[in-house]
This record gives structure tokens, C-alpha cells and sequence, in this order.
């Protein structure tokens, strides 16, 4: 299905029918009747994730990519999570860096990600220091990150 989708994607001509992300409303160009959104892209990385198709999550990535999609951080998030699900702290730490590499906000859902991920491997010092920033940024009242009861347990 997910090949079959990003094919259809890729289709020029009168038998377009799908387009890799919805139009902005300003556009000049024609819209095709369908168009794959965010939460489309999200459901293929997050299944692929879950069923533990590493594989299958970088070809969503890089067909994202190939498309002239700039991920949100909403997806980021949810790669982030599939490493650290995956006890793989290095791609993990990975992720965290091409986020600041791509100026991709981090909100508190990326630093309890890897505060979780760093303390379920061992990385307690790795997991405070974390905790540490966000709580920073929380304080100052920051847009996007909060610092509640569930971040301290």
C-alpha cells in the first residue's frame, strides 16, 4: 500500500491524482483531488516504527525528503521515540543533533524522549543534565515546554 501510495505520488500528467503534500492555499498551480498530509506521513514512519521496520521508517523519511518535505517536529519526534524505544541511544543522539543541524524546534516531547532514553540505558548524568535545560526553559516560560508532575517522575 505505502508503495503503491508514494508511486501514485510521484505520477505526472493526466494521471496524477496524488500529491506527496496538500498545496498551499495561495498556489497558482492546479490541485490534484488527493494529497498526502502530515498525519498520513506520520501513520507510515510511526507503523513502520512500531512493527520494528527500521528500514522501511528511513524509506518514509527520505521519500518525505525526495518529495520537498521539510519534516515537522512532530515527526522528528516520533523518529526520536523510535530509536529511543529501541534502546538505540547513538541514533538516538543522532536525531537530537540533525534536529539542531535542520533548526527544528525541540518541544518537551523531544527532551522527555531522550530523558527517558538516557536514563532506561544507564546515562543518568546524560538524563539530568537534560532535565536540567528543559526545566530551564520551562521556568522561563519558554513556548512549547512545560515541566509537569509526569516530567519528574
Amino acid at each position: 500500500m505505502y508503495t503503491a501510495l508514494v508511486e501514485a505520488c510521484r505520477a505526472e500528467g493526466p494521471n496524477a491524482w496524488l500529491a506527496p503534500q496538500q498545496q498551499p492555499s495561495e498556489s497558482k498551480e492546479p490541485a490534484l483531488p488527493f494529497a498526502m498530509t502530515e498525519a498520513v506521513w506520520l501513520h507510515f514512519l510511526s507503523g513502520f516504527i512500531e512493527v520494528h521496520r527500521m528500514d522501511l521508517a528511513h524509506k518514509v523519511w527520505t521519500d518525505m525528503v525526495s518529495f520537498g518535505i521539510r519534516p515537522s517536529s512532530t515527526l522528528w519526534n516520533c523518529l526520536l521515540d523510535g530509536y529511543a524505544k529501541r534502546e538505540n541511544i547513538a541514533e538516538a543522539e543522532e536525531i537530537w543533533k540533525q534536529m539542531d543541524i535542520e533548526e527544528i524546534p525541540k518541544d518537551t516531547v523531544s527532551y522527555t524522549t531522550m530523558i527517558t532514553a538516557y536514563a532506561q540505558s544507564g546515562k543518568v548524568d546524560a538524563a539530568k543534565a537534560l532535565f536540567q535545560e528543559l526545566h530551564t526553559l520551562a521556568k522561563q516560560g519558554k513556548d512549547d515546554f512545560t515541566c509537569g508532575t509526569l516530567t519528574y517522575n
